[in-house]
């Protein structure tokens, strides 16, 4: 079962090995015998040299070598310390996937963040219609209504809403990244960015103020209107930012979404630096490059796109909704979605 997983992943993690105690056993394989050493020097020479009852003053010296040098805590201090912050994690909805977490996470200074489902809570709302009837809806949701999309899930909610009935479309196709094409009454439609609607050479498409996402449609080569979408920010988002300023680390915003967009949710969180329209493959380059200059740096995502930034980070944090590669490529897993858990586990 899936908490039969995790529950198996919680006891993997108490059982790896951080660089720390690796130390702690290299110094304990040296410093153990030579504890015992010096007791049995200790018992030899309160034997041969002292006071009576010679054989009882050197049976207690020995010991008492042997209690106060008590090599056992040297052994024991770092696996316990172990055990307990990562099952204090577990019950704080924190998974750990390695233990060496707890070791590098104190020395981090820069925390990359996604935006979309890390800084903003992933579930785009319709914030705008402009020019789209009755009609228009009706063909938007025959559209939509098949596809698992945020922006297309909010915006069939909102038609459903309004006791739209979806119009029969035929020859659906979809262009990743742009919108999808398909036929009604002889017409060709064309939903999606302003981008799209352009490269299919639509006339008539607007300038419009991009701080949302725009799903636009044509219908017969001609724009017919739009939606404006906007994502809201994930609950205690800027806390979490003002947190980590405290603590002397400096948040950075990565986004493959546009800059005005950007812009205006690192408004919103407090976060001063931003890399925005950045594909995964850069995303890498600029965590690479953050190390290269000498800095510690955790990243922050949940989709496929950040699986790889996530790898390569010295401590990389998913999201708990956040997709299957996402999550295997993290360090820590943020069960219940929250970014405070970031600040915890540096704490």
């Amino acid at each position: 079962t899936m908490l039969s997983q995790v529950v198996e992943m919680v006891a993997a993690s108490q059982r790896s090995r951080a660089p720390i105690q690796k130390l702690a056993d290299s110094v304990a394989g040296l410093f153990v015998p030579a504890v015992i050493a010096i007791a049995i020097l200790a018992f030899i020479g309160w034997a041969v040299w002292g006071p009576s009852p010679a054989f009882a003053y050197a049976l207690v010296s020995a010991v008492a070598v042997l209690i106060i040098a008590c090599p056992c805590a040297l052994g024991l201090a770092v696996p316990m310390s172990i055990m307990v912050g990562i099952g204090r994690a577990a019950t704080n909805g924190l998974l750990i996937r390695n233990s060496e977490v707890l070791q590098v996470a104190s020395t981090l200074d820069i925390v990359v963040l996604d935006k979309t489902g890390t800084l903003t809570m992933g579930e785009p709302e319709v914030n705008t219609i402009d020019g789209l009837n009755a009609q228009g809806l009706s063909i938007v949701l025959g559209l939509e209504q098949q596809s698992a999309h945020p922006v297309a899930k909010s915006i069939v909610s909102v038609c459903l809403g309004r006791h739209i009935t979806p119009a029969e479309v035929s020859s659906i196709t979809e262009y990743p990244g742009g919108g999808v094409v398909a036929e009604f009454l002889g017409d060709e439609l064309v939903l999606g960015s302003l981008s799209f609607l352009k490269q299919r050479r639509i006339s008539g498409v607007p300038e419009v103020e991009r701080i949302g996402t725009v799903v636009a449609l044509a219908v017969g080569s001609a724009y017919v209107g739009h939606f404006v979408l906007r994502d809201k920010v994930r609950e205690g988002a800027r806390e979490t930012i003002q947190s980590l300023l405290a603590l002397g680390v400096t948040p950075v915003m990565l986004t493959g979404d546009r800059s005005a967009i950007a812009e205006v949710v690192a408004e919103q969180v407090g976060i001063t630096e931003i890399h925005a329209e950045v594909s995964p493959e850069k995303k890498l380059a600029l965590i690479q490059a953050f190390q290269a200059a000498g800095h510690k740096v955790a990243m922050a995502g949940d989709g496929i796109n950040d699986a790889a930034a996530l790898s390569v980070a010295d401590v990389g944090f998913a999201m708990g909704l956040g997709s299957d590669v996402a999550l295997e490529s993290a360090d820590v897993t943020l069960r219940n979605n929250s970014l405070q858990g970031i600040e915890e586990i540096i704490r």
